[in-house]
């Protein structure tokens, strides 16, 4: 498959700032959670929503480049740590750790 078919079919519609309706409709997917005494609150459930494809890489072309402007004039918290490159619940966890450590009395 020619990668230059997806951007052909994507310019378009970032030229014109247009999001198709047919990209907006995902599917939904309601699991019961375990060991739930009752399910009449919503939180007994887990929603899984199943987006196209086309639209996850168009949000994705759209939110990259707005994710750099934002880190370069210092709209992002120096401790967000989700949706940031080289970051991950890796680094959130030892940032965590080592801030705890350092507040502890006598160190």
């Amino acid at each position: 498959m020619d990668p230059q078919i997806l951007t052909n079919l994507l310019s378009p519609l970032l030229k014109f700032s247009y999001h198709p309706v047919s990209m907006k409709k995902a599917n939904g997917i309601v699991l019961d959670k375990s060991g739930k005494h009752s399910y009449n609150s919503p939180a007994s459930f887990w929603v899984i929503v199943l987006l196209h494809l086309v639209s996850k890489i168009l949000v994705r072309v759209i939110a990259s480049p707005l994710a750099v402007v934002a880190r370069s004039l210092k709209l992002v918290h120096r401790n967000q740590f989700g949706s940031r490159p080289f970051l991950s619940l890796f680094q959130a966890a030892l940032f965590l750790v080592d801030s705890q450590d350092s507040s502890a009395p006598g160190v």
